[in-house]
């Protein structure tokens, strides 16, 4: 089904990320597996080094041919905001949505080529506030609405 398509997944090395790209994998689809530390996942997939805060490593995945991008990476960030460094709810900003639209731009030239596909991974905290997580649900909803130029449509990049 995804036979020859190129992939590239962040936050491969576990949770959603892991199994998003394994499946893709299974698919057919050639993975790139974004990690911080690069390890095996499988046949088909290949990891690439990627932290998503590091310029460096965002702006080196302009090389890359692709078909897809799959924004997964995040962090949680919990504790009542009173208490919070601001240095702390920075950086869960800084990773959960600046570092994914730096992604998203060092992608776009070859995802424009191919007519590829994007899917930000958000979750359900970026519309409903749990006790101790408003700096997750905060970085959650701006991903969300950042993401939401039509509800729930795929859309091709041009």
């Amino acid at each position: 089904m995804l036979h020859g398509r190129t992939v590239l997944v962040t936050g491969a090395s576990s949770g959603i990320g892991r199994t998003t790209a394994l499946v893709l994998a299974d698919l057919g689809a050639h993975v790139l597996a974004g990690m911080r530390t690069p390890h095996e996942l499988g046949r088909g997939i290949t990891p690439v080094e990627l932290d998503i805060t590091n310029a460096a490593q965002v702006e080196a995945l302009r090389a890359h041919e692709l078909d897809a991008l799959v924004n997964n990476a995040g962090i949680a960030t919990t504790g009542p905001l009173e208490f919070l460094p601001l240095d702390e709810l920075r950086r869960q900003l800084e990773v959960n949505v600046i570092a994914q639209l730096a992604v998203t731009q060092a992608c776009m030239p070859a995802l424009r080529r191919s007519q590829g596909r994007i899917v930000n991974v958000s979750s359900i905290s970026g519309r409903v506030a749990l006790p101790l997580y408003g700096p997750y649900t905060a970085s959650k909803f701006a991903l969300d609405r950042r993401s939401a130029t039509r509800s729930g449509a795929s859309r091709t990049c041009r």
